[in-house]
């Protein structure tokens, strides 16, 4: 069985939310390693390195509740606009 893509990929790639959040979720992390590694640069956040787990935790938590959402947009389905 041949796994198949969703007909607009492209579509899906440029504006789902769950890969926004996806995104965010290894550029804080990124953050988080950097901080972690160095802690001279952990000096130059301006806020406490710790806050990092959090916000990672909160965008892959998010990134896994918005691939329920039902976006029309990038879907095309009609009958989530009603």
């Amino acid at each position: 069985m041949k796994p198949k893509l969703v007909p607009n990929a492209g579509r899906v790639l440029k504006r789902s939310l769950s890969l926004r959040m996806i995104e965010a979720f290894l550029a804080i992390t990124l953050l988080e390693l950097a901080a972690a590694i160095a802690p001279a640069f952990a000096a130059y956040l301006p806020f406490n390195p710790i806050w990092l787990l959090g916000a990672a935790s909160v965008c892959g938590s998010l990134a896994w509740a918005f691939r329920f959402v039902l976006q029309a947009k990038i879907s095309g389905d009609r009958d989530a606009d009603q």
